[in-house]
C-alpha cells in the first residue's frame, strides 16, 4: 500500500475513533433510558444494554485509535 493511502487510512481511523468514543459516551449516559422507552424493557435490562453498547463502541474506538496511530515501517522487515 502506498504512503498516501496509508496516511489517509490512518486519518480515517483516527476520525472514526472519535465518533465511536462519542457514541459510547452518549450510549452510557442516555442508552438505558432510550432502551426502556423504545422497547418497553425492564429498567435493569435497559441499563445493561446501554452500558453494553457503550463498552462495545469504546472498545472499537480504542482499536481504531491504536490502528490509526500505528507506525510500523515495512521497509525495515
Amino acid at each position: 500500500m502506498s504512503d498516501s493511502n496509508r496516511s489517509s487510512w490512518k486519518a480515517f481511523l483516527r476520525g472514526i475513533s472519535g465518533v465511536l468514543f462519542g457514541i459510547a459516551a452518549i450510549a452510557f449516559l442516555f442508552g438505558g433510558r432510550a432502551m426502556r422507552e423504545f422497547t418497553k424493557a425492564d429498567w435493569v435490562l435497559g441499563e445493561m444494554a446501554g452500558i453494553f453498547i457503550a463498552l462495545i463502541c469504546a472498545a472499537l474506538g480504542a482499536w481504531a485509535k491504536s490502528a490509526g496511530e500505528e507506525d510500523i515501517n515495512d521497509d525495515e522487515n
